[in-house]
């Protein structure tokens, strides 16, 4: 009786389990959860470091203006390229630019001329970062952007609660406009 009566708590148990998994599974396809979330263009304001959340216009500086063509290296980053702006005096400027270009992965590091975006040269990553993410970073680019609209940019924001797709500014402990 006793090892009837185990087996029977197993068995139940091992489909209370497989019920929710698959009850897990469809939340999880419903709301697409399972994609990686994506990395964030940066704003730097008042010194500070936050996330571009949302804008009520397209940010006007796009990276294929310069002959770029942005590839993707990680499921993190789809676009291929992350943006850093700067705000000084209510004024909106592009300060880095970290991309992967398709060209690098055609011709090769060693043969490929990068494009100079507003004077600026990027720094070429040979494969020395395992951690990296980008090929190219373009620091100082210091241009300012004509944008008129408003951002949304926050910080702090609360993973467990992050959507992969959609608006995301209220998942952020702090936000700004």
């Amino acid at each position: 009786m006793f090892s009837i009566r185990c087996v029977l708590s197993v068995i139940y148990k091992g489909l209370k389990c497989i019920l929710a998994k698959a009850d897990s599974l469809t939340t999880s396809l419903k709301y697409n959860t399972n994609m990686t979330a994506q990395i964030f263009d940066r704003v730097i304001f008042e010194a500070e470091s936050y996330k571009l959340s949302n804008a009520t216009n397209e940010l006007p500086f796009k990276v294929e203006m310069f002959n770029i063509e942005p590839i993707w290296t990680s499921t993190s980053c789809w676009r291929g390229f992350v943006r850093t702006f700067i705000i000084i005096n209510r004024q909106l400027y592009i300060k880095q630019l970290d991309v992967n270009d398709k060209k690098i992965r055609e011709l090769g590091v060693y043969k490929y001329q990068p494009n100079t975006i507003y004077g600026t040269y990027p720094e070429i990553n040979e494969g020395g970062n395992t951690n990296a993410i980008f090929e190219m970073t373009y620091k100082d680019i210091n241009h300012k952007v004509d944008f008129t609209g408003s951002i949304l940019i926050g910080k702090n924001f609360y993973l467990d609660l992050l959507s992969h797709i959609g608006d995301t500014h209220w998942q952020a402990g702090e936000v700004y406009e």
